[in-house]
């Protein structure tokens, strides 16, 4: 016989030993009905009982002779339960006087005439566990046999069987669900043959036949070779049938055509189902709808072969700086005015790049330039920068932040024109109205600037100095002119403007 006290692990262990199954949820069935109407006759016992145990409840889920109140409730506290001992073990557990043993005998159910013996045995599961227990008890005290433990082992065995299968069906059926459910098309085929024509397909969920336009009755029994067309890549179908040849997995896109022979882009997952041998015997497919997303990726290669060509393509210095102001990228201009490739330069400080050395004042500049734009500030200013081949040029360089949706600033973008030429012209105009200006005092010539479109006339110094009238003196009209004219000369100067 077992001694119950090797049985009674302390109070903490429970939880452990029995949580976790997610059983109790089970319902009473006839089969569980009939295993413990055949405990009790076999073992000649007046009650027989199944209880499964979850967490610190014991649920009967099927009951023989039981008396009230427990028949009619269904389930007791785990701690006042025969149960209790027998999950808490993990073996059988032999009472044959249950008023003389010292683990039960304080038990409320042993107040009961009827209750005097008690035979259990544990429900395991596969990997060891206690999930519940199969018990009898007699209303006197009993002498348990061997072949009686023997008995009601075999019937446990049963028991869990039946409970595997029954959460094993009720698995099939949740997968079962969720795969018919999904939205993405799901398909098993069978493993042969490999070669022509091909595996033929077993089942398809609803998805699938959304997908591609089939019904199950026109895509069983079939291969998938019925959504090949003209557009599906040879060489990624042949890729597919090395893997599946030699039972492995294969991930791979390509077109694939509908029903109607419209054609759209699919995500292939294909997996080899092996039974217990080892021996493949089907294979299990994803399919996924990737059209939107191939249509998005060529849109954007697109938009980034028109940003290249207009980044490469500017004969202004353009680059992409992260907030930090390190180096992303820079045009084909830029990079042509120093000799360099952008690999001796991304990823570093802008500063500390060729652009900016050889001046500590320039690169104190930058920096603070940069500080600045990461703020979200545009920047502007003119700096001096040296080529290759030795030529300085003048640069009207700036900074724009780039913001994301947030209003966080993510990029900068330096921007560089060559000035040179244009300050060059600027100064050369510079130097021709100074000299023309010397040149005009020096011969007491008045100069004056009319503009035909505004009729209005800007007078030179010196030709106020010539007339002897001040600023503002004089009108800004032609008869304002006119009037300093001598009048016999009105007439000719008249005739030469017209």
């Amino acid at each position: 016989m077992s001694n119950p006290a090797e049985c009674n692990p302390p109070e903490e262990r429970l939880p452990a030993i029995s949580g976790g199954m997610g059983i109790s949820e089970i319902a009473p069935e006839p089969d569980f009905g009939r295993m413990t109407r055949l405990a009790a006759r076999m073992l000649r016992a007046p009650i027989a009982l199944i209880c499964l145990v979850d967490g610190d409840r014991q649920t009967f889920k099927s009951i023989v002779g039981l008396p009230e109140p427990w028949e009619s409730r269904g389930e007791i506290l785990l701690t006042r339960a025969f149960c209790r001992l027998v999950v808490a073990g993990r073996r059988p557990l032999v009472i044959g006087d249950a008023r003389l043993h010292p683990e039960v005998v304080s038990n409320p159910a042993i107040a009961d005439p009827r209750v005097a013996a008690y035979l259990g045995v544990p429900l395991l599961s596969r990997d060891g566990e206690a999930i519940g227990s199969l018990g009898v008890i007699d209303h006197a005290p009993r002498a348990w046999e061997n072949e009686d433990v023997a008995a009601l082992g075999d019937l446990a065995e049963m028991i869990v069987t039946k409970i595997a299968l029954r959460r094993g069906l009720t698995l099939h059926w949740v997968l079962g669900s969720a795969v018919q459910e999904a939205n993405d098309g799901f398909l098993i085929s069978e493993a042969e043959p490999i070669g022509m024509p091909g595996p033929r397909v077993v089942y398809v969920n609803d998805a699938f036949t959304r997908m591609t336009g089939y019904e199950p009755g026109e895509i069983l029994g079939r291969t998938l070779r019925i959504l090949d067309g003209p557009k599906t890549d040879r060489a990624t179908l042949d890729l597919i049938r090395a893997r599946i040849a030699a039972r492995q997995p294969v991930r791979a896109e390509l077109i694939s055509y509908r029903k109607d022979r419209s054609e759209h882009w699919v995500e292939l997952n294909i997996r080899p189902v092996a039974a217990a041998d080892g021996r493949t015997t089907h294979f299990i497919a994803i399919q996924r709808d990737i059209s939107e997303r191939k249509e998005a990726e060529a849109r954007l290669r697109e938009s980034e072969r028109k940003f290249r060509a207009i980044f490469d393509g500017s004969f202004e210095f353009i680059g992409l700086l992260s907030p930090d102001g390190m180096l992303l990228k820079a045009n084909r201009t830029a990079l042509r005015f120093l000799g360099i490739d952008l690999a001796e330069v991304a990823g570093k400080p802008f500063w500390e790049t060729p652009w900016w050395s050889g001046s500590a004042e320039r690169v104190a500049r930058l920096r603070s330039a940069i500080a600045e734009a990461a703020r979200g500030r545009f920047v502007r200013f003119e700096t001096e920068h040296s080529g290759a081949d030795g030529r300085v040029i003048t640069v009207d360089f700036s900074l724009t932040p780039v913001r994301d949706e947030s209003g966080e600033v993510v990029l900068l973008i330096p921007e560089g024109r060559d000035v040179t030429e244009r300050k060059r012209d600027e100064e050369a105009i510079r130097s021709q109205r100074q000299l023309l200006k010397l040149a005009t005092r020096a011969a007491g010539l008045g100069i004056w600037d009319w503009d035909l479109a505004s009729g209005r006339i800007t007078w030179s110094g010196e030709f106020h100095r010539v007339v002897g009238l001040g600023p503002g003196e004089i009108g800004e009209t032609f008869a304002a002119f006119e009037d300093l004219l001598h009048p016999d000369d009105r007439e000719d100067v008249r005739r030469g403007c017209a």
